[in-house]
């Protein structure tokens, strides 16, 4: 089983110039860290981004995890930020990243991100 360590997660905020719309923006950094297996297996972690009250998707990505060792994976998810920012009041919203192995099951994290 994979260890999975959050290093860095950093949401920001932009307006997308040629439509107008207002996009967030979540940017990881994972290390990911395998010890050898005792068959070789393929294990896939994926990262789904929902709001938090509402429990809206607002982006997911996937993350293959097929070799040992030790590594670090740089990922952005992009999500609407009006969605995202429909949970808060003034002080804005929160956004929910879970962590989930398909070789594991139980064993999910969740990751609470603030945004304003």
């Amino acid at each position: 089983m994979p260890l999975i360590t959050l290093k860095e997660g950093k949401v920001y905020h932009e307006i997308d110039k040629a439509t107008g719309r207002s996009i967030g923006t979540l940017r990881l950094s994972l290390q990911i860290e395998r010890e050898q297996p005792r068959k070789d297996d393929f294990t896939t972690l994926s990262l789904v981004l929902g709001s938090f009250d509402h429990q809206k998707l607002l982006a997911k990505s996937e993350v293959p995890i097929s070799r040992n060792g030790s590594w670090t994976i740089e990922k952005q998810l992009q999500f609407d930020w009006k969605t995202a920012n429909a949970d808060g009041g003034e002080d804005g919203g929160q956004v929910v990243l879970r962590l989930l192995l398909d070789s594991v099951r139980g064993l999910d994290s969740e990751i609470v991100f603030p945004i304003s």
